[in-house]
């Protein structure tokens, strides 16, 4: 498939999956997006715009991305090189036979979720092999503990079904393997037994096990076994999806309030936020108490910020400073009409606006040319 004949939608999806079987993680939606613009050979610059975030932060968040993108396709991705070798590896990827001896398989329309039976006897692997395929589940089978482990280096599923008594490496050797590295130590497994074979219960949870199942198999109760775990792990990773999602949430939040605090503070313009209070006999507004508030605006009247913010009534301080703003306020919050007002203080000139905001407003003071200058 040449370059221009893959479109960025089939890249995408080519991407997620590989990064979803190698490390069992979704892609963000920031992260498709810095996809986007690396495929679209955009600057970060341009990428932070459509994000509402600074270029230095979507740099940081690229640079892990592209460092998991090489650890999944075991070769340096860049921004300057995804799409190149996005395209080359997807025109050279080619599908080749099962890792392990079976069957080949049809995609499932029901698509329930993976598994690995493992198990050293043919027989077993065929009957739960089949009874699960028929439910829906893509099914994949190893006749050993080495091969099994082998084959989760290329693919992980969502659950793993292991037969306890195997020659060379046991079930419980397997699973303490798995449990010891990061990359396998979520997926649960369900351990085989046969009803005549000693099985240690304890052991088999102390290493990790989820659940135990015995053979001969009672098919229904086997269904049900698998179902339980995969739920499980399908929640478990939603709510671990989520919870990145919201840990990038607040990491936005929280460089939008840096930004916001950069701007307030280094204004030339006053700015302050007002919230009404309303009688509690008629619910009239009565006055005014400050929420916000930043060094222009204080500085205007010969305060601090923190002066403003800690006085209980604005009526107190409009009166102090012989400013008729209090109807004109209220007036904004009834009707929603921007207020608008030419005063002075101290021999220095202003123009005031006052728009609505909630059961509030905010306030802009600019300072106004006059004829020899800037007055304040």
């Amino acid at each position: 498939m040449e370059k221009e004949k893959i479109t960025f939608e089939e890249a995408l999806e080519f991407v997620q999956k590989k990064v979803y079987l190698q490390t069992n993680n979704h892609l963000s939606l920031q992260e498709e997006t810095i996809l986007k613009g690396a495929w679209e050979e955009s600057s970060y610059e341009e990428i932070g715009e459509s994000l509402y975030l600074s270029s230095g932060y979507v740099r940081n968040s690229a640079a892990s991305l592209w460092k998991t993108l090489s650890k999944v396709f075991q070769q340096k991705i860049t921004k300057s090189q995804f799409h190149y070798l996005i395209c080359k590896i997807i025109s050279e990827e080619e599908i080749t036979p099962p890792f392990f001896e079976e069957e080949e398989e049809e995609e499932s329309q029901l698509d329930k979720g993976s598994i690995l039976l493992v198990d050293d006897q043919v027989e077993n692997l065929q009957i739960l092999s089949k009874l699960l395929k028929e439910n829906g589940y893509q099914v994949r089978s190893a006749n050993g503990g080495n091969i099994a482990l082998r084959s989760l280096e290329k693919i992980l599923p969502d659950l793993i079904l292991l037969d306890i008594l195997m020659p060379n490496l046991n079930g419980y050797e397997v699973c303490k393997i798995l449990k010891k590295q990061a990359k396998t130590a979520l997926i649960p497994v369900i351990f085989i037994s046969a009803l005549n074979e000693p099985i240690d219960k304890i052991k088999a949870f102390e290493l990790g096990g989820s659940d135990y199942i015995t053979k001969p198999f009672e098919l229904q109760e086997v269904l049900a076994r698998v179902s339980c775990q995969i739920t499980l792990r399908k929640q478990r990773i939603q709510l671990e999806a989520e919870i990145k999602q919201h840990q990038q949430t607040i990491e936005i939040l929280y460089q939008s309030r840096s930004i916001l605090a950069s701007i307030l503070n280094y204004s030339y313009h006053g700015i302050a936020a007002f919230e009404a209070i309303r009688s509690p006999v008629d619910a009239e507004i009565t006055d005014f108490r400050c929420l916000l508030v930043n060094p222009a605006f204080a500085e205007c009247f010969n305060l601090t910020s923190s002066q403003l913010m800690t006085q209980k009534s604005c009526l107190d301080f409009f009166k102090a400073n012989n400013l008729d703003w209090l109807e004109g306020f209220i007036k904004v919050i009834k009707t929603g009409k921007t207020f608008q007002q030419k005063f002075s203080y101290q021999n220095k000139l202003y123009q005031v606006f006052a728009v609505k905001l909630g059961d509030g407003i905010t306030l802009t003071l600019q300072p106004l040319l006059e004829k020899g200058g800037l007055s304040g």
